[in-house]
């Protein structure tokens, strides 16, 4: 290696400082140490010479009080290098920040004068840039705060953000909008107790517990008797801010990649199996309940509906089983049963073939024709229950025109019920109908449950249709007590 090699190098990066010593101001100057640091010792980064330089001009502009001259400068930054970082004035050279995060510090710490003069120069500006017709546009709102931080409208802004994230569960991004104007903007006199609030609150709900208390007792100590509207009620935010806290937050349940406990892998039917598969690969079979063709009558019927069945069963008008899987156990239904099996044997569970002996671990619904045509027959496990959907109707007995409860079975026990079982025994817990709902409900009485059931806290909510219609059905929600099957209300 030649030996001259470190002595350039050396060179090298001692050269970029030397160019800059014309506009760095000297440290014993009185002036911020910021503008002294050295944006090349060893890390190759995206910082600017020129934006140093603009910060030392604005500097200069400030402290000849030149508001307006420093202003523009400060802006043109901004307008010219967001993308840039330079060093951080509160930590070591090795340190950066953004460009945006640089001025907005420095234009928060600006006397009133100085904001002054900068709002009546930029708070239109500013302003322009909202749609009134689209007030929740988020990247709107962040160009407002990133291009004009200490104007009233910025604040708004801010505060916004802060909202939206809020409302839509994006607990840690409004906790930061709010420590944000917490923090450095200079004009939060009258909003601050409610900031303080909302922070505090979002702080909570993402789990950071330690913050959370921190900005509720700045909120006592700085502003014990500020109100405020919460939930559409005046209150007082310090009361309120306490009954929040006193509540747990929302934890994240995590699902294993083989578990599957509901129609679409989760509660918000967004999951995407990331399991594989491959041809030949089966371990076992269960069979499924078989229809009683002795049931149908008159006589004469049972041959052209068996065939008609065969004739579906080709053709795959019967596929409608979705199991369900977690925790190393299988369930799944056909309409008229509940099988719960191991994933690893296809064995019946104990518990299951205790309290169902006689039917090889499965629960019998009453009344109820298996395997009906073009519809999901699915589940929904918890920790304690198995919730499904079943007895629903089959369009072979309309096509054959026996219209009567489209199964062959007539009165109150029949149709369409939503079903609650023991996930550990498969004992029955309670069976809801619509057919059986007292007087308050009874224009719910024709509608058919359908879907998959939701397991939310203590309650369990189902769709349901019907109408009277030649061409249209009305659809529902219905909420039932998760304990007792109970409908609690309905839309």
């Amino acid at each position: 290696m030649d030996r001259r090699t470190p002595l350039l190098l050396a060179v090298a990066l001692v050269w970029p400082a030397w160019s800059l010593g014309e506009f760095i101001p000297a440290q014993g100057d009185g002036v911020d140490p910021f503008y002294a640091k050295d944006s090349t010792s060893g890390v190759y980064v995206r910082d600017s010479g020129v934006a140093l330089e603009k910060f030392a001009l604005a500097d200069r502009m400030e402290r000849a009080r030149e508001w307006a001259k420093s202003a523009d400068v400060f802006q043109e930054i901004l307008q010219k290098y967001p993308d840039r970082v330079v060093p951080s004035k509160s930590d070591a050279a090795t340190r950066f920040t953004s460009v945006s995060n640089a001025v907005d510090e420095r234009l928060s710490r600006w006397p009133v004068e100085g904001l002054n003069v900068y709002r009546a120069r930029f708070e239109a500006a500013a302003s322009a840039l909202l749609d009134p017709d689209k007030p929740d546009d988020v990247a709107q709102l962040h160009k407002v705060v990133s291009l004009y931080f200490v104007t009233d409208t910025a604040r708004d802004a801010l505060i916004r953000l802060c909202d939206i994230y809020l409302e839509d569960g994006q607990f840690a991004a409004s906790a930061w909008a709010g420590r944000r104007l917490l923090s450095m903007h200079p004009n939060l006199v009258a909003d601050r107790p409610m900031v303080l609030y909302r922070t505090a609150l979002a702080l909570h709900l993402s789990g950071d517990s330690a913050a959370a208390k921190s900005m509720q007792k700045q909120l006592v100590d700085q502003f014990p008797l500020a109100s405020g509207t919460i939930a559409g009620k005046e209150v007082l935010l310090t009361e309120s801010l306490a009954t929040d806290l006193a509540s747990p937050p929302p934890v994240a349940t995590a699902v294993s990649g083989d578990s599957w406990p509901v129609f679409g892998g989760s509660p918000a039917r967004d999951r995407v199996s990331n399991a594989t598969g491959r041809p030949g690969a089966k371990l076992y079979s269960i069979a499924l309940q078989q229809p009683n063709w002795q049931l149908i009558t008159p006589a004469e019927q049972r041959k052209p509906m068996r065939s008609r069945d065969k004739l579906d069963r080709s053709t795959g008008d019967l596929l409608g089983v979705i199991p369900s899987v977690d925790r190393g156990e299988l369930f799944f239904q056909d309409g008229a049963r509940v099988y719960a099996v191991s994933v690893e044997s296809g064995t019946p569970l104990p518990g299951w073939m205790t309290t169902h002996p006689t039917r090889s671990g499965q629960f019998a619904l009453p009344n109820a024709w298996p395997l009906p045509r073009a519809t999901q027959l699915t589940v929904s496990v918890t920790d304690t229950d198995v919730l499904a959907v079943m007895g629903q109707s089959d369009r072979i007995f309309a096509t054959f025109g026996m219209i009567q409860g489209s199964t062959p079975f007539g009165g109150a026990t029949s149709g369409a019920r939503l079903v609650s079982l023991d996930r550990a025994t498969g004992k029955e817990k309670w069976v809801a109908s619509t057919r059986t709902l007292p007087q308050e409900h009874a224009a719910l009485r024709n509608l058919e449950i359908t879907g998959t059931p939701l397991a939310i806290g203590d309650h369990v909510y189902v769709g349901a249709r019907g109408g009277n219609g030649a061409q249209f059905e009305d659809c529902y929600v219905l909420c039932c007590d998760r304990a007792k099957g109970t409908l609690v209300w309905s839309c």
